[in-house]
């Protein structure tokens, strides 16, 4: 198993969570992202870490988009927590990309190794 930091920021909203993964889970989401977006009705969305309310777990959902036929992208990053003291906590953020951020985040995701300060970046698009 791996613990995974996960943080996604706005510029006006930002949150984090740590969850457990499998030690190849970024090859898979890497695997998953590859190529994105195939055509304008291509949308994608893949999950991280624990979804059952009391274990204490974090996660994440990242679903991608394509919102206009020009490459524009948009990235909604959902994570949550649970609460030591009961109930959860989240954070949702919109990103804006463009299909060569998500390749460069591809590359990194593919580059990670499993040992502490591994990272990958998506850069949203300005």
């Amino acid at each position: 198993m791996l613990e995974l930091g996960l943080r996604a920021d706005s510029g006006r909203f930002s949150g984090g969570t740590s969850c457990y993964a499998a030690l190849n889970e970024a090859e898979k989401f890497a695997d998953h992202l590859e190529g994105f977006p195939r055509d304008l009705t291509d949308a994608r969305e893949y999950k991280f870490g624990g979804d059952l309310p009391g274990l204490l777990l974090g996660g994440a959902s990242l679903r991608f988009k394509c919102i206009d036929g020009s490459g524009h992208l948009a990235v909604t990053v959902e994570i949550w927590d649970e609460s030591k003291q009961g109930g959860r906590e989240t954070v949702s953020v919109v990103l804006q990309a463009v299909p060569a951020q998500i390749d460069a985040f591809v590359k990194d995701l593919r580059s990670m190794e499993a040992y502490v300060g591994s990272t990958a970046f998506l850069a949203a698009a300005i």
